[in-house]
């Protein structure tokens, strides 16, 4: 999925296509703060938020470079894309770690009823985080710095699909996808 996504990327560049992933997984949280148990579909409801959130994962494999390349000079590039790559990874083990703490485990002592009022809870604060996020990259990101960190920064991207033609039957790509 990392073509089309490089693809849509291209089309809308940087600062649409991470206001569109922002906007899906809020969309998906807001979802997630119903009761479920009160809605008739709830499988249906609950599969479709966790559709809307794995679509921006895709372009987690995007983003970081294009955002690297486009606002860090060449010799921060590799720490850039080192960093927003494995964020997404820290942002699931923070998230075990605090849903862990704050909805405890289901035992005789406890009721149904108070799991599943810490569970709600917990999915109403991520979601007031997850929208605060929205909203700041809504107001603040811009698609690329005013003052561009480099001449290649700077300079006219390629089409996607004539650098892809490009790159499509060199070996070293073809040996990279190989593997």
């Amino acid at each position: 999925f990392t073509i089309p996504a490089g693809y849509v990327f291209d089309m809308l560049g940087i600062r649409r296509c991470t206001l569109a992933c922002f906007a899906l997984i809020s969309v998906a949280c807001v979802i997630r703060c119903f009761d479920l148990n009160s809605i008739p579909y709830t499988t249906v409801i609950a599969h479709f938020s966790a559709f809307l959130t794995a679509i921006p994962g895709v372009f987690s494999f995007v983003l970081p470079g294009a955002v690297s390349a486009c606002w860090f000079p060449p010799n921060e590039r590799v720490l850039a894309s080192t960093i927003g790559s494995i964020m997404n990874e820290f942002g699931v083990i923070f998230s075990f770690l605090i849903g862990s703490n704050v909805v405890s485990d289901p035992n005789i002592e406890q009721s149904h009823w108070v799991i599943k009022i810490q569970y709600l809870n917990y999915t109403r604060a991520v979601t007031v985080f997850v929208v605060i996020l929205t909203l700041a990259n809504a107001v603040y990101l811009p698609d690329k710095p005013y003052i561009p960190p480099s001449k290649t920064a700077a300079s006219p991207r390629e089409n996607f699909w004539t650098g892809l033609q490009k790159v499509a039957f060199q070996r070293n790509f073809l040996l990279l996808n190989a593997i």
